[in-house]
């Protein structure tokens, strides 16, 4: 489409830096104080108002057309730019991509309910990754439907299809010894069904 695209990305590691992604995309690594004086889990409100913050500073020095932000790590973020957006009138558009479903917090407390309908309603845009995600979601919170959203499905794009096949490596294939392997991208959780994918695998469903 011609666009510049920029990412800003917040890692495990916690360190900062650039580069340019192999389709020359442009990231910069955000390394937030909090994560550094709270490790693990703890205080995670402080490290969500922190990264929140530095995404919507990012976003004034910026000033890009379009912001796409992912998942519920973002809802504050949206909620910013959304209502940034919305006082100054601006066409500039904010697009909110709930790719997994909200925890069960977001359906089941008034307050936390409250923050995920009014970042959607700030959005421009809402993406989920199927229609029935959507569905669910809107039925959870009370939501009118004519609120409008995008399924974008989770289809491998033209250029991961014409990748040149990878060897696994050397000490995968050594422990495999030959054998056959089902590859389950993503945690092994209830929820995502690893087990009954296992069980129909294996034969023992």
């Amino acid at each position: 489409s011609g666009r510049k695209v920029k990412m800003y990305i917040v890692e495990d590691t916690n360190l900062e830096g650039s580069g340019y992604l192999e389709d020359g995309i442009e990231y910069r690594k955000v390394s937030l104080i909090s994560r550094r004086l709270f490790k693990s889990k703890k205080m995670l409100w402080i490290k969500i108002v922190e990264y929140s913050l530095r995404n919507f500073i990012n976003f004034l020095k910026e000033q890009p057309s379009s912001v796409w932000v992912h998942d519920m790590d973002g809802l504050l973020t949206v909620i910013l730019i959304g209502f940034y957006l919305k006082f100054n009138s601006s066409r500039r558009k904010i697009i909110f991509d709930l790719h997994e479903l909200p925890p069960d917090v977001y359906f089941d407390r008034a307050f936390h309910r409250y923050l995920l309908k009014l970042a959607l309603k700030l959005s421009s845009c809402r993406v989920t990754a199927n229609q029935d995600r959507w569905n669910y979601m809107i039925e959870k919170l009370k939501m009118n439907s004519s609120i409008g959203h995008t399924a974008l499905y989770n289809f491998p794009s033209i250029s991961l299809s014409l990748k040149v096949k990878e060897e696994l490596p050397s000490e995968l294939k050594s422990w495999l010894n030959g054998d056959s392997y089902l590859l389950f991208q993503g945690a092994a959780l209830k929820g995502r069904l690893f087990q009954e994918i296992l069980s129909a695998v294996s034969g023992t469903a």
